[in-house]
């Protein structure tokens, strides 16, 4: 069963809780949305988010209410359920050029970056203290259905079927 409360999105790409997208889209991940759930999982995969970096910057309380206070509701829900939770995270937690391990530090460059960092933060403090049985997978660049068009994959396909050049930032010898 797919739930969507719908932090952001389209109505129409999963089940309606209250038939009202409006609402939905108001409530996103708060506290009151689970408190009316009647359905028990066993695993709850979290790919709710706010996530374009540029607009962290404008509107970073936004990204703090869904990436933080709404992850926050979730693992809340998850620990009284005893429910295990998936977290899709992003790579841009460990910060620019650094490489990727599984124990790298978190060192967030931008308010996208820093809440997804504090989301993980939520996810290891609610597994310590309220047994939490959590993952976290940090993605990068990933790509499908409904995807806003100024994301990296989109944003190429775009413009290659346009005839319009591609622009790489720096030198192009970046890696992730």
């Amino acid at each position: 069963r797919n739930f969507n409360p719908l932090a952001s999105g389209d109505p129409d790409t999963g089940d309606s809780l209250y038939g009202d997208f409006e609402q939905q889209q108001k409530e996103k991940l708060k506290k009151e949305v689970w408190d009316k759930l009647d359905t028990d999982f066993d695993l709850i995969i979290n790919s709710a988010a706010e996530t374009h970096v540029d607009e962290s910057f404008e509107r970073p309380v936004d990204f703090i209410d869904t990436n933080i206070l709404g992850l926050h509701y979730l693992s809340t829900y998850c620990s009284d359920t005893k429910t295990s939770l998936i977290h899709l995270s992003t790579d841009e937690v460990i910060g620019n050029g650094e490489p990727l391990y599984e124990d790298s530090m978190t060192l967030p460059t931008n308010p996208y970056s820093a809440t997804k960092a504090g989301g993980e933060s939520i996810l290891h403090a609610y597994g310590y203290c309220y047994g939490l049985d959590w993952k976290v997978v940090r993605l990068n660049n990933t790509y499908g259905t409904m995807q806003f068009p100024d994301k990296l994959i989109p944003y190429f396909i775009c413009n290659l079927n346009n005839g319009e050049k591609l622009t790489l930032h720096g030198n192009g010898e970046q890696t992730r």
